[in-house]
């Protein structure tokens, strides 16, 4: 299905039905929806989840880094959920906990995480949950 119809359908069934919507876009270089697709989501989606798995990241080099993920989203960066692995307990030379505490010193963009099993340990520590919950409320 092309762009520009899937973005206009999306949109019709966001409206009609009165839904909170989020869109699941992969990082640049998939060819799939993408960092090149958003400037055409944002207007009809309340988030977008940028899922790049463990191939984005607080330190990652270029496209992949979390500033380049806000920098990308624009104006749009408060609709910006940076994805996050809840299976593993480092990826791209950070620790979970460096990751998550990017997205909080951020007070910008937000956070989801695939695979909320949340099998790696540090899951299961109060740090990660009252980083987390500054995270949700921003500060």
């Amino acid at each position: 299905m092309n762009k520009k119809l899937m973005t206009l359908l999306a949109a019709v069934a966001v409206v009609a039905l009165s839904l909170v919507s989020t869109y699941e876009v992969n990082a640049q270089g998939q060819n799939n929806s993408n960092q090149f697709w958003w400037p055409d989501l944002f207007p009809f989606v309340d988030a977008l989840n940028s899922m790049g798995y463990q191939h984005i990241g607080a330190s990652a080099p270029e496209w992949r880094a979390y500033a380049a993920q806000k920098a990308a989203a624009g104006p749009n960066a408060a609709k910006l959920l940076i994805g996050v692995p809840g299976a593993k307990p480092d990826w791209l030379g950070n620790t979970v906990a460096e990751h998550l505490d990017w997205i909080a010193h951020d007070n910008e963009v937000g956070l989801t995480i695939w695979d909320a099993r949340f099998t790696d340990p540090y899951w299961q520590t109060p740090e990660a949950w009252k980083t987390l919950t500054k995270i949700r409320h921003g500060q």
